[in-house]
């Protein structure tokens, strides 16, 4: 089954936190081809881009790793418009930065905000806003966001990033419906505890990990390959009639407070 052969996509990620997932997202990609072939963007402003490009490369894939900082309006565009002149089109886009910071908002001041909501949401706003046009005259897209179930059920202390996180979840809706007439498919996935460097503190608490497996239906954290499968379902020709769809990948998990 090849969902994504042909396709050039390209690959938005910010940092270390999202590193396995993006990562290991992109390498199922290119596996998912007969003999690799895929094109491949990455914009990233974190230091593992050159491992990446290398598993991508091994592969057979055509990459272009952009370091980029996706919150700076200029480096966006000018990031979307060389892959544009190298790779000719973007039909496949996955918005995946995103930083986590405790603070609650009694203390926090207008950086820490700032910081935030620039990672995980202007970003994703420059970046989309950036790679429709081409869309559009192509009459051809699939974008994918990366929420989180904090979007929906929120947890004290992360007030900035719960509310970058659900205004990805409004921004992909309210796209769906503006972008439907172009046969642009937007959709977003909601990741719940998944095992990535994001949730160290998780992995170093025994008592407070064991507190969070016992919230979840499932009884695990989610692996970054099963937020990978979500992704690439949703971009792929499979799920060709869904879009505005927030696809939850928690274990069955809600948070009760």
């Amino acid at each position: 089954m090849y969902l994504l052969e042909s396709s050039l996509r390209l690959n938005i990620s910010k940092g270390k936190n999202r590193g396995p997932i993006t990562s290991r997202f992109r390498y199922r990609d290119l596996c998912l081809t007969p003999a690799g072939g895929a094109q491949v963007a990455i914009a990233d402003r974190g230091d593992y881009l050159a491992e990446v490009e290398k598993e991508i490369q091994a592969k057979k894939g055509q990459v272009m790793a952009l370091p980029t900082d996706v919150s700076n309006q200029q480096q966006v565009e000018d990031m979307v418009q060389r892959v544009l002149h190298d790779f000719g089109r973007i039909d496949l886009l996955v918005n995946n930065a995103g930083i986590l910071k405790f603070g609650l908002f009694s203390k926090i001041g207008p950086e820490h905000w700032d910081e935030i909501i620039n990672n995980n949401l202007r970003s994703c706003f420059l970046v989309t806003r950036a790679v429709l046009p081409q869309m559009r005259e192509r009459r051809q897209g699939s974008i994918v966001n990366v929420s989180s179930l904090f979007a929906f059920d929120t947890a004290g202390g992360y007030s900035a990033y719960n509310v970058s996180k659900a205004g990805i979840v409004a921004l992909t809706v309210t796209l769906s419906r503006e972008e439907a007439r172009y046969n642009i498919r937007v959709n977003a996935v909601a990741p719940g505890a998944i095992d990535t460097p994001m949730n160290l503190p998780l992995k170093t608490d025994p008592k407070l990990l064991e507190k969070v497996i016992s919230l979840i239906p499932m009884r695990r954290l989610g692996t970054p390959d099963e937020v990978a499968n979500a992704v690439v379902f949703l971009l792929s020709d499979q799920a060709s009639y869904i879009t505005g769809h927030i696809l939850w990948v928690t274990g069955g998990f809600r948070n009760p407070y």
